[in-house]
């Protein structure tokens, strides 16, 4: 059974957790966009695109999540960023050193996934 991915609407799931994050352009400026890897709560994986012209999909394995969240990625220099933020604008396991976010490497840093 092909597994081609079943577009979703993500700001309309719940329980959705994503999981990780990139980035592409400067988070406030114009033309920044998202790409993002999530499970869903019945189980599948999400590759969820901020461009909401080129849409988010729903597929029922974490590889090919990750093979299409990599084909959505294919041009241009992204950065990873946290996945989630707290209430605070804070993310476990990583600092922010001006308009740049980097994996904290300190030792009371919280083991990442």
């Amino acid at each position: 059974m092909a597994d081609d991915g079943e577009q979703v609407v993500p700001w309309l799931l719940t329980g959705l957790q994503r999981v990780r994050r990139w980035q592409l352009g400067h988070s406030s400026g114009f033309g920044s966009r998202h790409i993002t890897l999530g499970r869903m709560a019945d189980g599948r994986w999400l590759a969820e695109d901020s461009d909401t012209a080129r849409g988010s999909h729903a597929y029922r394995s974490r590889e090919r999540a990750e093979r299409a969240v990599a084909e959505l990625m294919w041009e241009g220099e992204w950065t990873e960023v946290p996945a989630v933020l707290d209430a605070n604008g804070r993310a476990d396991g990583w600092i922010r050193r001006g308009n740049t976010w980097m994996r904290d490497r300190s030792e009371d840093a919280p083991e990442q996934g």
